[in-house]
């Protein structure tokens, strides 16, 4: 199985990236997140690679690092979730609120994640909050602790997502995330996030 993969990226596309390994282009799926980090094309990249294997395909599924595979993997485990909604979720919230928000059960957050449902929310809080492995990743210092009681990151990321795909740069998002951080909760929504943030864009 692929463990790793390094070599120079060729095609960053929504969803995958594919990079050249010695005259051979491999296919990696990746987060959102995972993606927006990767450099420039023709540079060098590093991906932490989880081999997928199933009757219909060979997968690989990329991470910057071991603790996004790690997360990932664990997040697998859980009854009704699949790769594709595990990459679909760590698009959407970083690691150590998504490891904080299982450690102290804040089912708000991760039902503010788009595909996740509050049946899925409770299996991930209640299977994996059971689960020593998962815990170790704060405790041991892998992750830096975050204050319970953060779930606007969730949303953060959606919205930050949502702007990204209307073609805005990292120097636009900034500040608006930063401006709207405060009253994000109250806003109702991502749709209704996204009509305040473009309105700020605008403006």
């Amino acid at each position: 199985m692929i463990a790793y993969l390094e070599g120079s990226l060729l095609v960053r596309g929504p969803v995958s990236a594919i990079v050249n390994v010695g005259g051979v282009g491999y296919e990696v799926l990746a987060s959102q997140r995972t993606l927006a980090a990767l450099p420039a094309t023709g540079e060098n990249v590093v991906f932490w690679v989880h081999t997928q294997v199933s009757q219909d395909a060979i997968q690989l599924i990329g991470f910057a690092d071991l603790v996004e595979r790690s997360v990932f993997l664990e997040l697998t485990q859980v009854s009704g979730i699949g790769p594709k909604l595990a990459l679909n979720i760590l698009s959407q919230i970083e690691v150590p609120y998504l490891v904080t928000a299982v450690r102290t059960r804040d089912l708000r957050v991760l039902t503010a994640l788009s595909g996740v449902g509050k049946k899925t929310a409770e299996r991930i809080l209640v299977e994996l909050s059971e689960k020593a492995s998962f815990a170790l990743l704060e405790v041991s210092g892998v992750l830096p602790v975050v204050q319970a009681g953060t779930p606007d990151d969730a949303l953060l990321g959606q919205l930050r997502q949502a702007l990204e795909n209307l073609g805005y740069r990292k120097k636009e998002i900034d500040p608006v995330l930063a401006r709207l951080k405060p009253e994000i909760d109250s806003l109702g929504g991502i749709e209704a996030a996204v009509l305040r943030a473009l309105g700020m864009i605008g403006a």
